[in-house]
């Protein structure tokens, strides 16, 4: 699980310019304020690329909050494949393994860590081959 404080926020980026839209971004999280222990709901966020520019896609909480992550998904509405790098930004930049996403497909970090791509046409979605295995 990726847990943020005030200093610390997510940003990603592409390999290089899409054919034709943008790339988009969901981020879906829960807010434990520390002094009471009091956890607001999920929220989600939604956030375009912007081609090779740094974007955030989950800003840092207030102080003395914790942002606990529960899921990123991002979706390639491209005409092509992408290359995509999430990275955590504390005032360093501390990339995750930059992925690629083909065309009209989906890939989503769990809250354990993984990602998993499947269908953006919905209907059950399709894992990657070794994490297929892994699940059974």
């Amino acid at each position: 699980m990726i847990n943020l404080d005030s200093t610390t926020r997510i940003q990603a980026f592409l390999g290089g310019a899409v054919a034709t839209t943008e790339i988009n971004f969901f981020v879906t999280y829960a807010d434990r304020v520390t002094a009471t222990g009091v956890t607001s709901l999920a929220l989600t966020v939604i956030t375009k690329s912007t081609g090779t520019t740094d974007v955030d896609i989950c800003a840092a909480p207030a102080a003395g909050t914790i942002r606990s992550i529960l899921g990123i998904i991002v979706a390639n509405r491209d005409t092509a494949a992408v290359e995509c790098t999430i990275q955590l930004e504390d005032g360093s930049d501390w990339a995750f393994t930059p992925f690629t996403i083909a065309a009209g497909r989906m890939a989503q970090f769990t809250k354990e860590g993984q990602w998993v791509e499947y269908s953006a046409g919905g209907g059950g979605g399709e894992c990657h081959r070794d994490q297929r295995e892994e699940m059974t």
